[in-house]
């Protein structure tokens, strides 16, 4: 696919220019501009710097700005944004974060939510939170590792004002010994979900992960500012590492499957309640989902890869493949949690034809971003982003950022909302 980037939008820093506009044509200006430039714009002076700080962001701010975000899955910060106009076309821009915090070869990020960046040191598996706005970050505490507490429950908040900054932060614990393993085996067997609260202003951390042939889901509150093992038995024998997770208020979803290598074997939507520590299962089971043309078809979930799990606007929703990869289908769970609706099928045809593997996806308000792996005339396989728009039924293709043709396989992609309400 050829590319089609238009020229940057430069944006004049001069601080002779700026300190002369009323600060509401300044808000006005801040609210348009892309993600990256508000952090530039925070270096010009002190005064516009206390005004970005002050702005109305997180529950103030009507339409929260999202971007999508894709990051190097083996380190480093050199995150691509991609801003959307109103016809779901993207267009990339690097953001660079280490020109921010400093050297930071040793950091990959794992999660995002609003407001926060999830970071994890790649040797060590510490966790380090960081809001880009307010530059304020945490790293987190120990977690805990064979079933048993750690005593090293205080952590420290620092700011890049005084003290410690946050560079200093990033730098320290970009590079720490292997041998101070806090989090098991985080950035191979483990997965990071980020759960924030925009009214509270709270987040909590969840982790599942692997340890010595055992599933283990834990919890860091940020109230409590200490880690917590979910001992419910329901968890543990159903939980897989890696299943992705997701979550709407303060309940946490994930598919749970008996037999992965048997088609005939049902998929299940876990779902758990984090405050209530109760865990029940949606119904009904994924294998009895009815297709549009006919009664329930037992190989209509005949694969090997798990259905993705999305939240759209509270909503529950399940992407799957359709019967031998022909199809890619948007089911939703009904208001009363009872039954799932077939929304939408995209056949293959619209695309490429040939074979389309669903591989990730993640939902940005009402688009959806689907990662498939598509096989060509040749023999080749290439990933691409299929892009789906729910609510106009318009889909498109989000070509690839300038100099990563091929490279797809080495990038996450995570759903971000810069906020100042909340804070790490």
């Amino acid at each position: 696919m050829a590319h089609r980037h238009r020229p940057p939008v430069t944006v004049d820093l001069d601080p002779y220019v700026w300190r002369l506009l009323p600060r509401y044509i300044f808000e006005k200006i801040i609210a348009r501009l892309p993600f990256e430039d508000i952090l530039r714009l925070r270096g010009i002076c002190k005064a516009w710097n206390r005004v970005i700080l002050s702005m109305p962001y997180g529950p103030n701010n009507p339409k929260p700005k999202q971007i999508l975000l894709c990051s190097p899955r083996g380190g480093g910060l050199n995150l691509i944004t991609s801003n959307l106009t109103e016809n779901i076309r993207g267009e990339w821009f690097p953001l660079h974060l280490d020109r921010l915090l400093g050297a930071t070869g040793g950091l990959c990020l794992v999660a995002a939510g609003i407001g926060l960046l999830c970071f994890c040191t790649r040797n060590a598996g510490r966790l380090i939170l960081f809001n880009p706005i307010s530059k304020t970050c945490r790293r987190l505490p120990p977690a805990i590792v064979s079933n048993r507490v750690n005593p090293q429950t205080n952590f420290k908040r620092m700011f890049s004002t005084r003290g410690l900054n946050a560079e200093t932060l990033f730098r320290e614990h970009g590079h720490e010994s292997s041998a101070r393993l806090d989090v098991p085996e985080l950035t191979g067997d483990a997965m990071v979900t980020l759960i924030t609260y925009r009214h509270a202003g709270d987040f909590r951390v969840v982790i599942a992960a692997r340890e010595d042939n055992h599933q283990t889901l834990q919890v860091y509150d940020s109230q409590s500012t200490a880690w917590r093992m979910v001992r419910h038995e329901s968890i543990t024998a159903r939980l897989k590492f890696d299943c992705n997770m997701v979550s709407s208020d303060d309940v946490l979803y994930f598919i749970e499957d008996d037999n992965p290598r048997d088609s005939s074997v049902a998929w299940h939507v876990v779902a758990y309640h984090l405050g209530e520590n109760t865990c029940y299962e949606v119904t009904p089971p994924l294998q009895l989902l009815d297709t549009r043309d006919g009664p329930p078809e037992r190989q209509f979930l005949s694969t090997t890869q798990r259905p993705q799990l999305l939240i759209l606007h509270g909503r529950l929703w399940l992407i799957v493949e359709g019967f031998l990869n022909c199809s890619i289908c948007f089911w939703k769970l009904d208001v009363a949690g009872m039954s799932w609706q077939l929304m939408k099928e995209i056949s293959s045809n619209l695309y490429y034809g040939t074979m389309a593997v669903l591989y990730k996806c993640v939902a940005l308000q009402w688009v959806v971003y689907l990662r498939v792996f598509d096989a060509l005339d040749d023999g080749s396989v290439q990933l691409v982003m299929l892009v789906h728009d729910l609510s106009s039924n318009n889909w498109t293709f989000l070509n690839d950022p300038e100099g990563l043709d091929g490279r797809y396989f080495l990038y996450d992609s995570f759903v971000f909302e810069p906020s100042l309400h909340v804070m790490p």
